[in-house]
């Protein structure tokens, strides 16, 4: 007999029907354990996409480096300074490490203002900035131009502002190009117009040369943070640059280096590496789980399995005394075993498939954006793997069946 055995097939359906109920809650089981490692898996991924997705509006090679008070007293220097970053700390960076690629640094406007146009007034962050910042933060124009290097020079009354922002002040096919907004009554020109496709935040802002922030609103060269990116391709060797960072400010500004209250570098490689480590151990236990539930329901069907052989003791003796080989008896228990499982299983994917994707469109739909759950997917080597590993649930899951068939004595199975 082959596994395409017609006769053999009838055989199967035919035990399966006289005993549906047992059959359904055993398959019942094997469903429930691949539904729900499906169903884990594609939440998993909704999570992880969440996370990329944020990583996907900076640069994964970046620093973020931001000062405040020391917090420990240094070569008889007190406690408490405050240190402040410098246009020139952005100079020195960039001539002291060659591994930097870009340097920007950033002011912010503090306290409360108002942003007014005509008879309208709105609160908006405004920062300074460099024009570099469009290509760490992947901003996408949509209108007019971003800042240039101009603009610095002559730190022009300009401003690039975010598509919320100009939602707020221009409607009715105004346009925002050329027309001017008062920030704290000074009026700036419009020159372009972006959209962040990771930070919502972002669309709400409103970008300045960071010469002009500094020249009209601070009175001096000071910086609130300064950005970097780097050509190190490992998180490793990104942290070696980071302490050599550290290391430069710290002497420049007479602090401990290791005072992370007075220096602080958010080190973007290393925050995405350990985020991948986290979802490889959530994706680890996720496995763990869904093969144990499997575990459980194999289990489960090599019992009813054992079961199902102990009832048809007379027929499996009945077989091999009009001349069945022990192989075909085998081969016949096995494969009640892999379609069993199997196809619970196949089910429990589909349904489980389903779910995720439904979710996913239900989501899409509706622009329904949660920061932790985004695009929930199921990938299609996981399906692949699914099935692969129910055949050998359902194999391993026949063996001790198969061989209880294959034991049993002719001349006992025969007699009533």
């Amino acid at each position: 007999m082959s596994f395409f055995d017609l006769n053999r097939w009838q055989e199967i359906f035919s035990v399966m029907w006289a005993n549906r109920l047992r059959t359904i809650l055993t398959a019942f089981s094997v469903w429930w354990g691949i539904f729900m490692l499906v169903l884990l898996l594609g939440s998993s991924n909704g999570l992880k996409n969440s996370f990329e997705r944020e990583f996907a509006d900076n640069l994964i090679n970046i620093f973020w480096v931001r000062t405040w008070k020391t917090a420990e007293p240094f070569r008889g220097l007190p406690k408490n300074r405050q240190i402040t970053l410098h246009n020139s700390d952005l100079d020195m960076l960039k001539k002291e490490f060659d591994d930097i690629d870009l340097a920007l640094g950033r002011f912010y406007l503090r306290g409360d203002y108002y942003i007014t146009r005509k008879d309208k007034s709105f609160q908006f962050e405004v920062i300074g900035t460099h024009p570099d910042r469009q290509k760490v933060e992947n901003s996408i124009v949509l209108k007019g131009r971003f800042l240039n290097d101009n603009d610095l020079q002559r730190a022009a009354k300009i401003c690039v502002i975010g598509q919320e922002v100009e939602k707020s002040f221009f409607q009715n096919g105004e346009s925002a190009i050329g027309a001017y907004l008062a920030i704290r009554g000074i009026p700036f020109r419009v020159a372009g117009v972006f959209m962040d496709e990771g930070d919502d935040d972002e669309d709400r802002t409103i970008y300045l040369p960071v010469t002009t922030t500094q020249k009209l609103f601070a009175q001096e060269d000071r910086l609130n943070n300064i950005i970097l990116t780097h050509n190190r391709k490992t998180a490793e060797s990104s942290e070696e640059l980071e302490a050599q960072i550290r290391g430069q400010l710290a002497a420049r500004y007479q602090f401990d280096r290791n005072d992370r209250q007075a220096l602080s570098v958010y080190n973007n490689m290393e925050e995405y590496a350990e985020f991948n480590t986290v979802f490889r151990f959530i994706n680890g236990f996720i496995w763990f789980v869904g093969i144990g539930s499997l575990i459980a329901g194999m289990i489960g069907v090599s019992n009813i399995m054992l079961i199902t052989v102990s009832e048809r003791r007379q027929e499996f003796g009945i077989r091999k005394a009009i001349g069945a080989t022990n192989s075909s008896i085998i081969g016949m228990v096995i494969q009640e075993s892999i379609f069993l499982t199997s196809m619970a299983g196949f089910i429990g994917l589909v349904a489980g498939y389903a779910l995720i994707t439904g979710i996913d469109q239900l989501m899409q739909s509706n622009d329904v954006e949660l920061d932790f759950f985004y695009n929930p997917e199921v990938d299609l080597r996981i399906v692949v793997s699914a099935i692969f590993l129910l055949v050998i649930v359902g194999v391993i899951a026949g063996i001790a069946p198969a061989r209880k068939a294959t034991s049993i004595n002719t001349a006992e199975a025969l007699k009533k």
